[in-house]
């Protein structure tokens, strides 16, 4: 699939930057004042535990491990659970096809967005890095009209995006 969303500010405005970031760290409160090193930190009254210690001792890592992932969301997965809890995100919608894509696109642009963003969904980062096995390049693109979404949207789906964290064969989108 791929996530259609607006972009009503633009890409200059300084709230863009950090929705087009997939880190979710962004997200994490402003903190008021911070305890002292061994303290916990104050967080708009939740309480965060304080960094590691260095002196830590650190786990030793099994290079023969297999990383094993234990919770695979969408970015629209995601987005959907935040907004449920009233943390504003860009509208936006998923789409199977090209034609969807271009519906969520013009709904979008009837709804006054200025740019369009389209983003291949795969369980990867490096997405606006990466290329199609098609030779497109990039999974991450920022759009216009309905038109190019749909153009954009049909070199996508059903392709192989291949990041740094998908290996060479990639991922299906």
């Amino acid at each position: 699939p791929v996530l259609v969303s607006s972009c009503p500010a633009g890409p200059a405005h300084p709230r863009y930057f950090p929705m087009l970031r997939s880190s979710l760290p962004t997200l994490r409160p402003r903190p008021l004042a911070f305890a002292t090193a061994g303290a916990a930190a104050r967080f708009h009254g939740f309480v965060s535990p304080a960094p590691p210690r260095l002196e830590a001792k650190r786990r030793r890592t099994n290079f023969n491990e297999q990383q094993r992932r234990f919770l695979n969301l969408h970015e629209y997965q995601s987005k959907g659970l935040m907004a449920s809890y009233g943390v504003r995100v860009q509208k936006g919608e998923v789409a199977e096809t090209a034609e969807e894509a271009k519906e969520v696109a013009k709904k979008l642009m009837r709804e006054d967005a200025k740019e369009l963003i389209l983003k291949a969904q795969i369980h990867a980062g490096g997405r606006g890095k990466g290329h199609f096995d098609t030779g497109f390049k990039g999974g991450v693109k920022i759009l216009t009209n309905s038109k190019e979404v749909e153009d954009n949207a049909t070199q996508m789906l059903g392709h192989s995006l291949i990041t740094k964290q998908t290996g060479p064969e990639g991922q299906m989108v």
